[in-house]
């Protein structure tokens, strides 16, 4: 990124820098011609190529450059008449961009600290079995561990090495809103584990369920009761806590205070709150999960207004935006985390809303990534948002809530500084202080909107403002493409 910045430091006119490079050569050459101009030995063998995938190399670059110092790189390479774009976006210490797919774009970032988040559309199943098309924003840490949160609020991961061509090792993990952990296993089974001990697995088309108390039921072509298995209850005398071990290794203690904690036996831990509206889970290798609950909530089913007016709404406390009182967190190893959510919003005309679920992705410097089921991805650098909060409110850090209105305006009110993106549309957008709008896609077109002032608020014995970019200094600045033009003998004001 510094390289970037020294090498683009000055912003030329106008804010935007085109480029060409076209490789020499016109045409593929014949064999005699690539012996004497290109190989240095003689070939001792020859590829069969299809001369559909050979052809002249050429890269076209635009550079485009916003007054809060980011940098947006946008890049066709056309390859045999193939064309590759690329969108990357320098910004503070973040790196972002977007790829096409099809007529969507798929978002990328790659934090400083090797973490990558990618967000794509795919066609995921909801509860009732309705198949729809939805963001996925995909969390890849520095040592293997994938988190994915899905349009329907569960939270998956997986460990692509502990795959192994054994029957119970796990492909992956999936913990719902309700606090529940489901486990597919490489063997094709599958376990469900609830806080409360009961045990569901699923192995040979079988079903077998199991509660706290060790009885059990199946389910195959239809349901049938099953031997119960030995359960073992003890009482510690100190601390009162009733103590359940059961023969499928499962652990079952109920303090004092009414709190469960159960550890099931693949290990995985879980700890209910005396009035059952917290549930932390815990798995060695595994990103630690925790989901709040909150019953006023649940029954007051809260719908956002449009526009800016509930923007700043949850600011504060974020359960107020939760339309069915649940809040799914979710603890990265670097001390960040995400916050999984259901948000309804107000749509015009009568009784139409958007039912979305958003996951906030809070990094530990201070940054803020939100990502919307409809594909709406927003960014707000640790840099920007302390400049948004000297600029606004002035709180301490931390209590801030500039960067909060940001998060939840609409695109055409947020201010500058903040990157917009839409994956079903596959279109980047931003605005900057001096009301340049940039507009980037995925398939790497570009509009931009540089803003022209007439002065009409200034009276004429009054210094114009002159804004603080850009910065060039130095000659004339004249594009290569059109150097070949004459001067002209007249300019007109």
């Amino acid at each position: 990124e510094m390289c970037i910045r020294d090498r683009y430091y000055q912003s030329p006119p106008g804010r935007v820098l085109r480029k060409q490079w076209k490789g020499p050569f016109k045409h593929l050459p014949d064999f005699p011609n690539y012996l004497r101009k290109f190989a240095t030995d003689s070939p001792n063998a020859l590829l069969d190529i299809d001369d559909s995938c050979v052809g002249v190399i050429e890269e076209r670059e635009k550079v485009l450059y916003p007054s809060d110092d980011s940098v947006i790189r946008i890049s066709k390479r056309r390859i045999a008449g193939e064309t590759i774009p690329s969108v990357k976006v320098f910004k503070d210490n973040y790196i972002f961009g977007l790829k096409q797919r099809g007529v969507e774009g798929e978002f990328w970032l790659q934090f400083e600290n090797g973490t990558k988040l990618n967000v794509s559309m795919e066609d995921q199943k909801t509860g009732d079995g309705t198949l729809i098309t939805a963001a996925v924003a995909a969390l890849t840490l520095s040592d293997g561990l994938v988190l994915q949160f899905t349009a329907t609020g569960d939270v998956v991961q997986s460990r692509p090495e502990n795959v192994h061509r054994t029957a119970e090792k796990e492909v992956k993990r999936v913990i719902t809103g309700k606090g529940t952990v489901i486990r597919y296993l490489e063997s094709g089974g599958v376990e469900v584990l609830m806080a409360n001990g009961n045990t569901s697995e699923y192995k040979d088309g079988l079903w077998v369920g199991i509660n706290s108390k060790g009885k059990r039921r199946g389910r195959k072509s239809k349901e049938f009761d099953m031997d119960p298995i030995t359960c073992v209850n003890k009482v510690d005398p100190e601390t009162l806590a009733k103590v359940t071990i059961r023969q499928d290794n499962v652990i079952i203690i109920k303090y004092k205070d009414g709190s469960l904690y159960t550890k099931h036996k693949d290990e995985t831990m879980m700890l209910t709150s005396p009035d059952g509206l917290n549930i932390a889970l815990q798995k060695e290798s595994f990103a630690p999960t925790k989901v709040r609950i909150d019953p006023v909530k649940v029954r007051s089913n809260t719908i956002i207004s449009r526009g800016g007016t509930d923007a700043l709404l949850g600011a504060d406390d974020l359960m107020i935006r939760s339309n069915d009182g649940r809040i799914v967190e979710t603890y990265l190893p670097d001390g960040s985390y995400v916050e999984t959510y259901k948000e309804v919003q107000q749509l015009p005309g009568v009784d139409m809303y958007t039912h979305n679920f958003v996951h906030l992705v809070r990094r530990e410097d201070g940054g803020v990534v939100k990502v919307r089921s409809d594909g709406e991805v927003v960014v707000v650098t640790p840099e920007q948002r302390i400049g948004l909060n000297k600029k606004g409110q002035n709180r301490e850090l931390g209590k801030d809530v500039d960067y909060f209105y940001e998060l939840f305006a609409v695109p055409a009110e947020r201010k500058s500084g903040t990157y917009t993106v839409q994956c079903n549309t596959g279109k980047l957008f931003t605005l900057d202080e001096e009301g340049n709008k940039f507009y980037i896609y995925a398939n790497g077109e570009t509009r931009e909107r540089i803003a022209i002032s007439f002065d009409l608020d200034n009276a004429q014995n009054e210094e114009p403002d002159i804004p603080p970019s850009p910065k060039f200094e130095g000659p004339t600045y004249i594009d290569e493409e059109a150097k070949f033009l004459p001067a002209p003998k007249y300019i007109f004001l």
